[in-house]
């Protein structure tokens, strides 16, 4: 449901709408800079329906200019996420 590429802001926003509808809380922990992009380290948190989310991950934002040209995640538990949005 939220998984693999998301291509154009549409598809970008919808994937937000989901994460939403399952009202997860989105902490920032830090952010850490590089040469040629910036990763925000994140704690998402959640539970519905008897489903928890309990996770890391970091977001990792590459540059073109002064654009996003790709943003990929990392995640610190693919099966806890899948099962929670599955």
């Amino acid at each position: 449901m939220i998984s693999g590429e998301a291509h154009g802001v549409d598809a970008i926003l919808k994937r937000a709408r989901t994460i939403s509808s399952h009202k997860v809380k989105v902490e920032i922990v830090r952010t850490v800079f590089g040469l040629s992009g910036v990763a925000v380290i994140l704690h998402n948190t959640a539970a519905q329906n008897g489903k928890v989310l309990d996770e890391h991950l970091a977001a990792v934002f590459a540059f073109r200019g002064d654009k996003i040209e790709r943003l990929d995640t990392r995640l610190s538990d693919v099966e806890m996420v899948s099962a929670f949005f599955g």
